[in-house]
Parts: structure tokens; sequence; C-alpha cells
């Protein structure tokens, strides 16, 4: 069987005539390509601080790399919240020698490659695939969440080459492609949780075919899908006597989500401004071009994907553009039961856009008779205002977290640091959070509570007798001297016991505990 392309399922679409052939498509994807590598490149270099959740993947990835499993180097070590497979790609680059950076841009590179390789399978022209491909990689939600040491990028890398997988096996009938497919979506879905999507893409993909494939295969493929998540949930609920961190925050949470407001959201997301403009924090130069490619993106980008998306539905644009409207609106639909929301959310559902967008464009290009100068010109204006938007929006949210965290310096921090704790290493106590723990090579303990992401490790009341029982020397944190000790009841007789290191850090204090009187120090 092979699957239905975008101009066998509408007559009136596939006799219009092709565009000529031209080179300028595919000179655009290379140009914006390489762009999008640059801007990448040049962000993850140029963010000092990253969000929370990026600290957890990277501390799990060093830890793993350095031998010490599947762990953050703070207090249990324990995190029921993060998915591990980004992790486990990160370890790989960090026991190589590098970073979470090439681990971007390989990724990001892969995913657009494998999309460019999906377009074809489906049967797209060269217009239609260079549409496509230049609305997912100039998307700025796809440049700037590659930008950041985040799992999405690498589970959308998982989920195309799973669905590249599936539609090989669909047009070869081969059972390695198929059963290459399930793996890699299992291992998508234990990167990010919206991976779970692939069952109905699958589904939809297996429909015509489903009495043709033997329930052993079936069964097969299914747990080749859920069995790493079966693993890793198994991991927590058996071994670590919790449950992961999403069930309970979703069961606890559904009853205030604003599903309806959501849903809007993530519809309007791919083609929207997703913040606003924020012009004031930016260079003044760049601001007028920001505000221009913003309308630039709303008129061409989203007013065209909003048609796109009803003339999709309604079946007017190709049987492939239908299938990828409605994927798309179930995915946002699903994804809107969730308590809140935010762009990066809807990374998986950004190729189903693409398809949708590009779909609108082609076919009412050809009936206006127009097929070779507007898909060109739409190309031409949404590569160029992608990547501003992009540069800009990741520019503002590098000011945004760098603002959140007080701007310190936490590797000037953890250098200063472990300076004082050498040669012994001993534990060391902060409130500054995953931030700092990931760059000091001590055991550190967290002073502070955070909601879902993290606890103290121990409550106040009990610093002395914790300090003593954990070995901690060193205490870092973000208060005086006079306001710890008082928020953490010592007592007057018992400051003796603590010493104020002045002068290593800015912003920052640090506090050396000694059980010994250190008045003579």
């Amino acid at each position: 069987m092979n699957l239905p392309t975008a101009n066998t399922a509408d007559p009136d679409v596939s006799a219009q005539p092709r565009s000529p052939h031209s080179s300028a498509p595919k000179l655009l994807i290379i140009i914006g390509l390489v762009a999008a590598c640059l801007l990448i490149l040049y962000h993850s270099l140029h963010t000092p601080t990253y969000t929370i959740d990026s600290y957890f993947y990277l501390s799990k990835a060093k830890q793993f790399a350095a031998g010490e499993g599947l762990r953050t180097s703070w207090n249990d070590g324990i995190d029921p919240k993060y998915f591990p497979g980004y992790s486990l790609a990160l370890a790989l680059s960090f026991s190589l020698g590098g970073g979470h950076v090439p681990v971007q841009l390989l990724v990001y590179v892969l995913s657009v490659i494998l999309f460019i390789a999906i377009c074809k399978e489906i049967g797209m022209d060269t217009i239609e695939q260079a549409l496509s491909s230049t609305a997912f990689l100039a998307n700025p939600i796809v440049i700037k969440w590659h930008s950041l040491p985040m799992a999405e990028g690498t589970a959308l890398a998982f989920s195309l080459a799973a669905v590249l997988a599936m539609l090989r096996s669909l047009k070869t009938r081969n059972y390695v492609f198929y059963f290459s497919a399930w793996i890699l979506a299992g291992f998508a879905l234990i990167t990010r949780a919206e991976a779970a999507f692939l069952l109905v893409v699958f589904c939809m993909l297996l429909f015509r075919r489903r009495h043709e494939i033997p329930s052993s295969a079936a069964m097969g493929g299914g747990l080749l899908f859920f069995l790493p998540l079966i693993l890793y949930w198994a991991k927590f609920n058996f071994m670590m006597g919790s449950a992961p961190a999403y069930v309970n925050e979703f069961r606890y949470t559904l009853a205030g989500a604003n599903i309806v407001k959501n849903f809007v959201y993530n519809i309007y997301a791919p083609f929207g401004l997703m913040h606003k403009f924020s012009l004031g924090e930016v260079n003044t130069v760049l601001a007028p071009a920001v505000a221009t490619a913003g309308v630039i993106w709303l008129l061409v980008g989203g007013i065209l994907f909003l048609g796109g998306l009803v003339a999709a539905v309604a079946g007017r644009t190709g049987s492939v553009a239908r299938a990828s409207a409605i994927l798309f609106l179930l995915f946002a639909a699903i994804h809107s039961l969730w308590y809140y929301r935010y762009e990066r959310f809807m990374m998986l559902a950004l190729p189903f856009a693409a398809l949708v967008w590009a779909s609108s464009v082609t076919v009412y290009a050809r009936r206006w008779k127009q097929d070779r100068w507007l898909p060109l010109a739409a190309q031409t204006l949404m590569l160029s205002t992608g990547l501003v938007l992009a540069h800009h929006f990741s520019s503002v949210h590098s000011i945004s977290l760098q603002k959140d965290a007080a701007r310190l310096n936490f590797v000037e921090i953890a250098q200063a640091v472990g300076a004082l704790n050498k040669p012994e290493e001993k534990p060391v106590l902060t409130d500054l959070g995953p931030h700092l723990a990931y760059y000091l090579d001590a055991q550190t303990y967290l002073d502070d509570d955070h909601g879902n992401y993290w606890q103290r490790a121990f409550a106040p009341e009990r610093t002395i007798e914790s300090l003593k029982k954990l070995g901690i020397k060193l205490i870092v944190t973000r208060l005086d001297f006079d306001r710890w000790t008082a928020e953490h009841h010592v007592p007057p007789e018992m400051k003796l016991h603590f010493q104020e290191i002045r002068g290593e850090v800015e912003g920052a204090t640090i506090i050396r505990y000694l059980p010994a009187d250190v008045t003579g120090s």
C-alpha cells in the first residue's frame, strides 16, 4: 500500500501545471539552514543562564557520563519529573568531551533533513517541499528552543525519524522499518511526554492496512513503544516508592486548566508572535526590523495558516494537508488539558503546521496561476521574518532568564566555592538552586523549596544538626550573614562556628561552617 500523496486526493489541485524547475527554493533552504544554525550557535554561547529544566537535564547527563548513574548532583539525586532520553543523549556528548551545543545543532539539522525526507515520502513536489521545510526550519519556536539545553528538539528528531521509518515500512512492506519506527517512537516518548501522540499518528498511518498487520506485529510494536516508559516508571514506583511527577501534576491541576484559552493559544502559537515584543530590551536598531517582521509573520504566516487550516479540514487542499490539520488540531486539543500553556509544548506539532501552511500557499498559487513567483515570495518572507523573530525572541528570553536569576554569574560563584572547598570537596548547602549546584563538583544540598521542582534538603530549624550529619562545610546564599543565621535558627552562641568569607563573589554570601570555635581565625 502506498499512502495518498498531496496531489492524488484532489483532482482539482493535481490538474494544475507544475512550477518550472528552479534552484531558488533549494538555495533558500540551504541559506536558511546555515543562518538558523549560526543563530542557534550564537545564542547557545551567549545565554549564560538556562531554564530550571535545563539544569536537571544537564546534571543527570554530567553524572551519568561520570559513571554516577542517571541522577542529579543535589539532595538525594532522585528526579521523578524529567524524562531521561535527552540526558542520555547529552551524556554521550559529555563523555566525548563535548557539551549540549553540539547535540542541539545536530538534532536541529537532523530534524530538518528528516522533515524534508518525509515531505518527499508523502509525494510533495519541489515547491511544496521547499515551503514546508522553510516554514519548519525558520520557525522562531524551533530555533529558540534549539538554542537552549532543552529536550524538545531531541524528542522532535526521534519523532520525525519514527514517522519516516513508518512511512518507509508502508511503502516497502519491510518489518525492519516497521519495528524501527516503534523503537524510535519509544525513545521519543522517554524524552518528552508529548511524543505519546505518535501513537495517534501511527494509528492514522496504519489504518488502511489494519487487516494486513498480524496481531503479533501490532502487539510487538506497541510493546516496543511503551517498554522504555514502563521501565522508567517502574523505577520510581517499585525501586523508589514514588509516582512519576507528571502523573500527579496532571491529576492535581486538571480541574484548574483553562482548556478553551489553552486551545486557542495552541492553534495560534506556530505562526503567532508568542511573546510581547519587548522592544525596549533589545538593540533599538533591531526594533524596527522586528516590528516589520512581526507584521509580515502574522500576515503571511498566521493568516495563511489559519485559512489553510480551515481549508485543509474541509478537504480543499489535499489529503495530506487534511490529515496534517486534523492531527495538529487533535494535538492542540489534548495539550490544552495541561494546566499552563507554552509555545515549546507545541514543538512536536510544528511539522503538521508547516505542511498545512505550505499546502494552502501552493494550492491557491496554482489556482491563481502564480505557482512560480508567489510561493517563492512567500518562502523568502517566511525565511527572513522567521530568522529575525527567532533572534529577537531568543535575545529577549536570554535577558529574562538572567533577570530571573538576579544576573548572578553561577560559573564564577562555583569556581570560588571550588577553590575554598579543595582538596576535600565537602558537601555544599545553597539556596541558589540547581543553577549553582550543576557547576559544583561537590555534593550539593538545596536550602529552599521550589514548587514541584525540588524540596528543601532539611528544615531550617534542623540546620545545625543537619550540617554535622551531612558533613557540610560551605554555605552559599543570597542572604547576608545575619539574616541567614537568623532564618536558620542559629543561636547567638553558635554563630562562633560560622565564618563569612568576604570578597569572593558578587551577589552571594559564602559562609564556612566549622564545628570548632573560629573566633581566633
